[in-house]
Order: C-alpha cells, then sequence, then structure tokens
C-alpha cells in the first residue's frame, strides 16, 4: 500500500528502446489488454515506461506473467533507481516512494482539518461575493472535454514558477506536487472498478520572468497574471481557450477519453485552491 490508501499499487517499469520513445513521450498502451482477466488493472501511466498498477496480492504472479515484465512493490520500486528513465517516469517513481515513506503516512493520519466542515476560520471556503476567475467565467466556451468520469484520462500536472526564490518550487516540493495528485488519483481510480479508470500525465514546469502583481488585483487578474504566460510558453493560446487546446492535445496524443489539467504556484491567487 501507498499513502493512506487501502489498496495494493505495484509498479512495473517497461522496456522500451530508446529509438521507440518519440518527443510526445506517449506512453504505451498495451499493459490493460495484458492485464485482464488476471485481477490487476493500470491506474497511472508516467511518460512510455512507467506504468502504476491495483493488482491483488494473489495476482501479483499473475501479472507478472502476463506482461512479462516483474511487478515492484512501491518500497521496492524506491530502492532500486532506474537509469536513463525520462523526467515525467522519474516523478512518478519518486511520487509513489515518497506515498510509500512512513512520514508520508504519519502526515495522512494527522490532517488538521480532518472532517472539519467548510465553515470555520481556518477551513473557509471563497467568499461567494468573490469576483470569479477568469477560468470561470469562461467555462462555457468549453468543450466537453471532462463531462462524467469514465475510461481514460489525460492529467495535465502544470507548475508555474517565477523568477524569485520564493515563487520557485524545490525538487522536493515538484516531488510533494505529484505525490499528491498520484494520491487523490489512486483514490478516485479505485472506488468502483466498473467504471475502469487510468490517468495518463503529462507534467510542466513553466519558469517565469513575471513579478507578482499587486494585492490590488482581481481574482481574474491575479491568475491570468501568470496562467496565460505559461501557456504561452507550453505553445497555446491564453484564458479557457489555451486550456482546452492543451487538454485536447493531451488527449490526441494519449488516445485518452477524456482530459483535464490542473495548475500549481506560488503566484498569488484568489483563493488556495479553486476549478472550473
Amino acid at each position: 500500500m501507498a499513502g493512506d490508501l487501502d489498496i495494493n499499487e505495484h509498479v512495473v517499469i517497461l522496456d522500451v528502446p530508446p529509438e521507440e520513445i518519440d518527443a510526445a513521450l506517449a506512453p504505451t498502451p498495451e499493459p490493460e489488454g495484458q492485464l485482464a482477466g488476471v485481477g490487476a488493472r493500470v491506474i497511472h501511466r508516467f511518460g512510455p515506461r512507467v506504468v502504476i498498477i491495483e493488482v491483488a496480492e494473489s495476482a501479483v504472479d499473475d501479472a507478472q506473467q502476463a506482461m512479462g515484465a516483474e511487478l515492484a512493490s512501491p518500497a521496492a520500486a524506491a530502492a532500486a533507481p532506474v537509469a536513463d528513465l525520462d523526467d515525467i517516469g522519474t516523478l512518478g517513481l519518486e511520487a509513489l516512494a515518497l506515498r510509500s515513506s512512513d512520514e508520508y503516512e504519519q502526515a495522512k493520519a494527522q490532517r488538521p482539518l480532518a472532517g472539519e466542515e467548510w465553515s470555520t476560520d481556518e477551513a473557509s471556503h471563497p467568499d461567494a461575493t468573490d469576483e470569479p476567475s477568469a477560468a470561470v467565467l469562461a467555462a462555457g466556451d468549453a468543450g466537453p472535454t471532462s463531462a462524467y468520469l469514465v475510461g481514460s484520462v489525460a492529467i495535465g500536472v502544470v507548475m508555474v514558477e517565477g523568477p524569485t526564490d520564493d515563487l520557485k518550487f524545490s525538487a522536493a516540493e515538484r516531488i510533494k506536487v505529484v505525490a499528491e495528485v498520484q494520491n487523490g488519483l489512486s483514490w478516485l481510480a479505485t472506488r468502483d472498478a466498473r467504471a475502469n479508470i487510468s490517468f495518463t500525465y503529462d507534467i510542466q514546469v513553466v519558469s517565469l520572468d513575471v513579478p507578482p502583481g499587486s494585492d490590488s488585483l482581481s481574482f481574474s487578474a491575479k491568475e491570468a497574471l501568470w496562467r496565460d504566460p505559461a501557456l504561452a510558453q507550453m505553445g497555446f493560446g491564453s484564458g479557457i481557450p489555451g486550456c482546452t487546446a492543451y487538454v485536447n492535445d493531451m488527449r490526441s496524443r494519449f488516445g485518452t477519453r477524456w482530459g483535464y489539467c490542473a495548475f500549481f504556484t506560488k503566484y498569488p491567487v484568489g483563493h488556495f485552491a479553486y476549478a472550473s
């Protein structure tokens, strides 16, 4: 098990020749078919080589035989570094290793706001009078990239850094971001096996020269200040249309049914987390 989840996760490092890895780092599609009928299924794909599966302990041998590859527990994978692994695959493995640590499990067991309602000073929700973000205002323009949760999903994890130390992510913080996303999506993917949910990751770390804006900026202006330059650096337009173009690009590259993206930043924002 990893993190605070009562599921059995194992990792497979696929043997993909370098000449078969294209610039898009598209994951290989074979594991689902190989695992059918052996009590295992893919829940995460990080790059072309790293696959994290949910597998019953009694089915590990069958899954290994079906895939023709060795399955490693999170602890075993963390103890055996893989040479020549791509950056996204490396982050996926490092995140799984973090989730398998005693420190991570203890932190999950000691959440200071566990069970709190969204009605206290420490667990406050956005004020209904706050100006919504540009993302919320333009949400009606977005295509059906994530209408409901069944099947394969592309997930873009975008960490946006600024020019000063307080706006940058350390290596440990990058792993922490991916670990928390991975942990949450492992929980989500295993709520109902009939949905056959799996996540394929695109991870971007975007470094900007843009200074933080004034505290007096509106909700949407705070977001646009860093979001739009980040999207431009990634090769997409601004606002929700740019986000939608990025999501659809992932869906096309990875061949998934759905897709969405999540931005993580230390730039000032209107609330600690929000979505549309």
